[in-house]
């Protein structure tokens, strides 16, 4: 049986798009950028804020000059205190996601959350939408020295965290970055087709193993 399950949080986890989209169209706004719509936000995420606003200003409807470093960073800085403070509007977890939680905490599954969000963000949702089930969050916190998805650190930390065996992990996520993020830990991948990528995105990402519903999962970690 499986030790533990490290879970993605954006489109694993949470529904969280509509709040990242709403929160980084009001930054491009104040910035004199244009706003995007869902579905080109949807195709951005997955490699952290920095990355998804470094897409946006790149955007082939931008009408302003790409910015350098410098401005994005502080653009990176706005956009995290803003989602923070708005990250709770229109997010939820996914339809039986709290079922599965609850079930994998009764049979001993040690859990946690590894994503590219910003730490703080990271932790401020984990602590109110999954306290009562998730206690290890690891986000984005390259001042440390963590780098992120696909790297393995994330997920080495957050099993050093848990106190389990790499052997006896397993990695869900929802993205091309969680796959490859699976293969570098050296640990089984799941990705879920309830999230922000297409089942052959997935499949063409590299994808050995999709799941449908989230009680799914609970017969990979028995072993079934």
């Amino acid at each position: 049986m499986i030790e533990a399950v490290l879970f993605d949080l954006d489109g694993t986890l949470l529904n969280t798009i509509e709040d990242i989209a709403d929160s980084l169209n009001v930054i491009l706004h104040r910035n004199g950028y244009e706003q995007l719509p869902l579905d080109k936000v949807r195709a951005y995420v997955g490699n952290g804020f920095i990355n998804l606003l470094r897409r946006s200003v790149r955007d082939e409807t931008q009408k302003k000059d790409v910015p350098g470093e410098e401005e994005i960073s502080e653009m990176f800085k706005e956009l995290v205190e803003y989602y923070s403070e708005h990250c709770l509007i229109k997010t939820k977890p996914y339809a039986g996601i709290m079922e599965m939680l609850a079930e994998l905490k009764k049979r001993g599954v040690k859990t946690a959350i590894v994503t590219n969000k910003n730490i703080k963000a990271a932790r401020e949702l984990g602590k109110l939408v999954f306290k009562d089930y998730i206690s290890v969050v690891v986000g984005e916190d390259d001042l440390h020295g963590i780098r992120k998805k696909p790297e393995p650190d994330m997920v080495h930390s957050a099993a050093k965290q848990l106190g389990a065996s790499l052997q006896d992990c397993i990695y869900v996520g929802d993205s091309e970055v969680d796959v490859q993020t699976a293969e570098n830990s050296k640990m089984p991948g799941v990705c879920v087709l309830w999230g922000f990528r297409t089942r052959d995105q997935l499949l063409d990402a590299g994808a050995k193993k999709l799941i449908e519903k989230p009680m799914e999962l609970l017969s990979i970690v028995e072993g079934d």
